[in-house]
């Protein structure tokens, strides 16, 4: 994904709220299944992650677990895209 696509994507998803929530108990089964099933509707995604957590190992953990691809962090928040696809396409609950 090149830059620009990067860039592009994160302004879709200013407009978006979180569809996931990672809790204190952390990436579960549970939460990468959640992740899988609301990432075969849509192709961008932004899941909270818990603020006690490190962020960067964490978003990594769900790349790889998903399969998915992280497009960027900001602060608690990660916004990921299904693996490969980096364009257009449905967004999960745009905020009016």
């Amino acid at each position: 994904m090149t830059g620009s696509e990067r860039r592009t994507l994160m302004t879709r998803a200013n407009t978006m709220n979180p569809q996931v929530t990672v809790g204190k108990a952390g990436l579960t089964e549970a939460v990468i299944a959640q992740i899988r099933g609301v990432l075969a509707g849509v192709d961008l995604l932004k899941i909270r992650l818990p603020k006690e957590s490190d962020g960067d190992e964490l978003a990594g953990q769900i790349a790889a677990g998903v399969p998915c691809e992280v497009v960027g962090r900001r602060g608690f928040t990660v916004v990921v895209t299904k693996a490969g696809d980096g364009t257009g396409g449905e967004t999960a609950d745009v905020a009016e």
